[in-house]
């Protein structure tokens, strides 16, 4: 059987699918007997609207429906949320601040007014470039110091490592909580994908939705992302976007291929999360392989 997504909403896709595809546009907005709805930003103002939303659409759908949305920070989170809202929900301030040296980032960089007060109210959660960067450097800090042999350099940069890993577990826990909230039960993220330079110019440039090009850093954020989205058991997530990985081109925009290599590491993240989701299978596969 097929899943078939809709969405109900008159948003920008509604409308090129409407051009494109008339004969079937007029069902995609109004089938009730869909599988599953996707959900965007802009028809949802806020937290409960959405959640008002989410209850109606299951109201008028004969059969049980799954609910889901992009969210994989920065600004490709189709959630309206607030910051005081996420913090209520359990996100460390920690991970805020982090936004905040992204959007003001960006703006130097762009030679903009810094507006990051207003920029992270509306959009709370840090890229999942943002968040690959400041990883990054806590390993090379690491590195460094094994490379010194420096014992209490070492044990400072394993503690941060780890600190770091355990806000983006509370990261993704808190995601979860707001899914609960609101009705959503799959989350479209996170991207697991490599890229070959995330330095873009841009904000939600292709690069900014990756964790980096670092096999370590997208796998350990990977995994502790998923580790905190898991601890609901009610929100599930469908990582992304398999086969992109050193895309030469943004494939949402343009038709694009990518060579993936067995040494080049790309699908290695993939392998990790799936292995962490089950560790007890996992264990249990190689022990029979043993025997």
């Amino acid at each position: 059987k097929l899943l078939i997504g809709t969405t109900p909403y008159s948003n920008e896709w509604y409308q090129v699918v409407s051009k494109r595809f008339p004969q079937i546009a007029s069902y995609l907005r109004s089938n009730t007997n869909t599988g599953l709805v996707h959900l965007y930003r802009g028809e949802m103002p806020n937290l409960e609207s959405a959640k008002r939303s989410v209850e109606e659409i299951r109201k008028r759908s004969v059969r049980p429906v799954l609910v889901s949305a992009d969210l994989e920070g920065g600004n490709v989170n189709h959630l309206v949320v607030t910051k005081d809202e996420v913090v209520n929900f359990g996100l460390p301030k920690e991970v805020i601040k982090m936004r905040q040296d992204e959007v003001e980032f960006y703006a130097t960089k762009a030679g903009r007014e810094v507006k990051a007060k207003t920029e992270v109210e509306e959009r709370p959660f840090p890229s999942q470039e943002w968040l690959g960067r400041e990883y990054g450097k806590l390993l090379t800090a690491l590195k460094k110091a094994q490379t010194k042999k420096d014992e209490d350099e070492i044990k400072k940069a394993e503690e941060a490592v780890e600190h770091f890993k355990v806000l983006v577990e509370s990261y993704g826990e808190t995601v979860a909580k707001i899914c609960e909230h609101i009705g959503v039960n799959v989350v479209f993220g996170p991207n697991l994908d490599m890229v070959k330079n995330v330095d873009g110019d841009l904000p939600d440039e292709k690069q900014d939705r990756s964790f980096g090009s670092n096999y370590k850093v997208v796998s350990d954020l990977a995994v502790s992302y998923l580790k905190g989205l898991g601890k609901s058991g009610k929100v599930f997530p469908v990582v992304k976007h398999f086969g992109n990985s050193f895309a030469q081109s943004d494939s949402h925009t343009t038709i694009t291929e990518s060579l993936t290599t067995k040494g080049d590491g790309s699908l290695l993240p993939y392998r990790d999360a799936i292995n962490a989701s089950s560790p007890e299978e996992r264990e249990q596969f190689f022990l029979q392989k043993k025997g």
